[in-house]
């Protein structure tokens, strides 16, 4: 919309669906075949830095300036988790390939690695000179 500047995107697995994520703090989610009116989230405090579905595509996840990593649920647009624990913006965040766990980079020099199901903290690697912008998980591990 007017006035709305995006700064991340992702398809689902599928290609079914596109999300958007706004400096507005909103998320957009749309059918790409229909282009239907979009679920609407109202995602963040501060600005959306990234967004991802799940391997399955049945999860949304989005991070913020707001220093929180969220876990949405794709199809509703209900929050199901919000992780809290890094201290400045989180960057950046993915799923690993099988969905079970989630790892985030922040500027707070950290990378948390998270269980998807519990939201529970299970690892923080905190040996980062500077901030850290991306992460990702391998396939092979």
């Amino acid at each position: 919309g007017e006035g709305e500047h995006p700064v991340a995107a992702a398809f689902s697995p599928s290609s079914t669906h596109v999300a958007i994520g706004y400096r507005t703090r909103m998320i957009h989610i749309w059918v790409t075949a229909t282009g239907q009116e979009p679920l609407l989230l109202k995602a963040h405090q501060r600005w959306v830095n990234d967004v991802l579905f799940s391997p399955d595509g049945q999860l949304l996840l989005s991070v913020s300036n707001d220093t929180t990593v969220k876990i949405w649920n794709a199809s509703t647009g209900v929050l199901v988790q919000a992780l809290y624990g890094h201290q400045w913006e989180v960057y950046s965040a993915c799923f690993s390939p099988c969905g079970k766990y989630i790892a985030s980079a922040s500027s707070d020099k950290t990378v948390k690695l998270w269980r998807t199901s519990d939201g529970a903290c299970l690892a923080t690697l905190s040996d980062h000179s500077d901030l850290v912008q991306k992460v990702t998980f391998t396939i092979g591990g």
